[in-house]
Order: C-alpha cells, then structure tokens, then sequence
C-alpha cells in the first residue's frame, strides 16, 4: 500500500478555510494540525531507525519533543515551535466548548504554521543528511 500524502489534509484545511462557519473553521485547524503532525511523524519513521515513531501512545508529544529538543539544524526548532503551537490551537478547536479565541485570524495562523513545518521538512528532505 502506497503511503498516504498527508499534504490532502492541508489541501481539504485550505478548500474549507473560507467558510465562515464555526464548524468549518474547527475542522480546517484540525486538518492543518494533523496534516503537519503527521507529515512529521512520517519523516522521523522514514528517516530514523526507531520504531517509536510508529506506536501511537503519546505519539504527538514525542514527535513534538524530537523536533524541539533536536538542536542540529534551525529547521528542526522551527518545526518543534510551529507543530506545538498548532497543537495548542487544535486542542482548543476540538475540544473547548467556547473558543473565544477564534476570530478571523486563528485559521490563517494555522495554515501558515502548518505552511511552515512543510517548507521545513521539505528543507529536511532536499538535505539528506544522516541522523
């Protein structure tokens, strides 16, 4: 089975964004939360020989913490910073019965942190470095 490309849900999180509704606004920053999780996570188990990356509990604070505790390259903090961040505005989405903090500018804030954490990987990728 070919792997899934997760940037479908950065493309589904873009085509939804411009729908005022709430709900839509929710699932859009869900989409780009895991669009820029999982696109992480599938670089760490494609490119590092652990199979931690590939079991699911706490999975999304260890990719988190890889990425912000990894200091060899100023991507890796990038995509540390942008994927909590997401992570805390997902949260709010999905689960707070009130999010005061949606306005016009929380979903556009999540589509250029999860843009952010794909440049970087992709800059991550066009390295090749060894781990």
């Amino acid at each position: 089975m070919d792997t899934f490309e997760w940037e479908h849900f950065k493309d589904f999180a873009d085509e939804i964004s411009n729908n005022c509704s709430e709900v839509a606004q929710r699932t859009a920053i869900g989409r780009y939360y895991y669009a820029s999780f999982c696109y992480s996570r599938q670089y760490l188990t494609d490119n590092l020989e652990k199979e931690e990356y590939g079991e699911t509990e706490g999975i999304h604070a260890r990719v988190i913490k890889y990425f912000a505790n990894e200091h060899k390259l100023e991507e890796h903090g990038i995509i540390g910073t942008q994927l909590k961040r997401l992570r805390m505005i997902r949260n709010n989405s999905d689960y707070d019965i009130d999010f005061p903090s949606l306005n016009e500018n929380t979903v556009p804030k999540a589509k250029q942190r999860a843009d952010k954490v794909f440049k970087n990987i992709n800059s991550l990728k066009s390295l090749s470095i060894p781990f």
